[in-house]
């Protein structure tokens, strides 16, 4: 597991509202536009075999990264700061303004209301795979080895992960306002002990197609926290599934 430090504990508990977004891609001029997908469950995408695939991460303005800096430096400076701030946080909210993060109370709302938005940092070749009949996993050479552990089992309708078995399923219906833009999905969820029973773990794991495309995304996110260790990480997956001739 990966420690959580105090600053990207921070930026996690501010971006996390603004994730599930990218700029399109536009055909060129005599190019025929691809039949998009209509997501109407997890099998339109998870098709056994090899896409070109990108890595996503958030992202912001270079005001944002100047804003944000600021405040890694304040929580720096003051280790319990951000444990104090969050105290006083809302659930589903962004930690509440305080003088101690370095910012001004209008460059705080500046930060707030950036708009992220997914920036593409690797290009990989994603292999699709099938154990059996509609369980899947995920490989490639540079695939986070965190998706490498997860195994997707729709007979069971379930996904089994390190941190636990997420059975509860719901839709994703996300509308522009997220980073990753208006798209259409599946979301399995588990909140609750892990296997190991020593951890407690808030888990996700999504695929979709975003709006009036054939482009696919994974999102893997988990938090968790036991014996003094917090684990806090996020994966975005972009894949284009070709027109079948």
């Amino acid at each position: 597991m990966r420690a959580l430090a105090w600053d990207s504990y921070l930026m996690v508990a501010v971006c996390s509202l603004f994730l599930c977004g990218c700029s399109e891609s536009v055909p060129a001029s005599n190019s025929k536009p691809a039949m998009p997908i209509i997501f109407q469950g997890p099998s339109d995408v998870l098709i056994p075999g090899q896409y070109h695939a990108d890595i996503m991460v958030l992202g912001g303005t270079p005001r944002y990264v100047e804003l944000a800096t600021r405040m890694k430096e304040a929580i720096k400076n003051d280790p319990t700061l951000i444990a104090m701030v969050a105290l006083k946080a809302k659930s589903g909210e962004p930690l509440p303004y305080d003088s101690r993060l370095g910012l001004t109370k209008t460059e705080y709302e500046e930060f707030l209301a950036t708009k992220l938005t997914m920036i593409q940092t690797e290009e990989f070749l994603l292999n699709i795979t099938q154990s059996e009949e509609n369980v899947f996993r995920l490989e490639g050479e540079n695939l986070p080895k965190d998706l490498l552990e997860i195994e997707i089992d729709l007979n069971k309708d379930q996904v089994r992960t390190p941190f636990g078995i997420l059975g509860s399923r719901s839709p994703i219906h996300a509308d522009s306002s997220t980073a990753i833009g208006e798209w259409d999905g599946v979301q399995w969820k588990s909140d609750g002990f892990s296997l190991s029973g020593l951890s407690m773990a808030t888990v996700k794991f999504c695929v979709g197609v975003r709006k009036n495309s054939r482009q696919c995304v994974v999102y893997y996110d988990v938090k968790s926290m036991g014996l003094g260790v917090k684990t806090r990480f996020s994966h975005t997956l972009y894949y284009d599934l070709p027109e079948t001739p």
